[in-house]
């Protein structure tokens, strides 16, 4: 059975999300700075500090194990860049925001997050990793709930 279906809906739920997320750059100037800031190596150090924390849920623990020094070596390189963002590079776009919502701060950080999750979800490994679960799902199935829901396969 084709993918094509379960990647229409992916690339419609992608869709779905980009306005939201374009729009809320235009109205963030914090937002915007972040991302500008921010190269791919800074955006790894947030990702190497979500995955140690992740780590420490009952949900994966019995996956990966993330050694307490790396852990702790995470926390420090996410913090001293934060600080960098919000204390120098963006210092005048977070004050700005502060002033007009002080805990909209968090929505800016949770957008460069995104960003740094799409670098992470164009890592090869990480998109063949994910694509796996295709041959354990039901595809036929998931047609067919489709088609009855009124989408064409393949369309």
């Amino acid at each position: 059975m084709t993918i094509r279906p379960l990647l229409a809906a992916a690339a419609a739920f992608a869709s779905f999300l980009a306005p939201a997320s374009a729009q809320a750059q235009a109205r963030d100037p914090f937002g915007e700075c972040l991302r500008a800031r921010t190269s791919r190596a800074d955006r790894d150090v947030l990702i190497r500090w979500v995955f140690a924390a992740v780590a420490q849920s009952a949900a994966v623990r019995d996956m990966v194990k993330v050694d307490e020094g790396r852990r702790v070596q995470a926390s420090q390189q996410a913090g001293q860049l934060i600080t960098r963002l919000v204390t120098r590079d963006c210092r005048a776009e977070a004050m700005d925001r502060m002033k007009r919502d002080p805990g909209a701060l968090q929505n800016s950080f949770t957008a460069l997050g995104r960003v740094a999750l799409m670098d992470l979800a164009q890592d090869p490994n990480v998109v063949g990793t994910l694509a796996g679960v295709l041959q354990y799902t039901d595809m036929g199935s998931i047609t067919m709930m489709l088609v009855e829901g009124g989408l064409r396969p393949g369309g």
